[in-house]
C-alpha cells in the first residue's frame, strides 16, 4: 500500500517535471530563434553594404 502511494507521487512528479521542462525547453527555442534571426539580419546587412575595404 506504501509503494503503490510511493508510486502515484512519483507520477505526479515526474508529469510536473515533464512540464517544467517543457516550458524550459520553448524558452531556450525562443532565445534561439531570435539569435538566429539577429545573425541573419546582420548578415544580410553586412552582404548589402559595400565592403569599404
Amino acid at each position: 500500500m506504501g509503494f503503490a502511494t510511493k508510486n502515484d507521487k512519483m507520477i505526479v512528479r515526474k508529469e510536473r517535471f515533464e512540464t517544467i521542462s517543457g516550458i524550459f525547453v520553448f524558452i531556450i527555442a525562443i532565445f534561439i530563434f531570435t539569435y538566429v534571426e539577429q545573425l541573419i539580419e546582420n548578415y544580410l546587412k553586412e552582404r548589402d553594404e559595400p565592403n569599404v575595404d
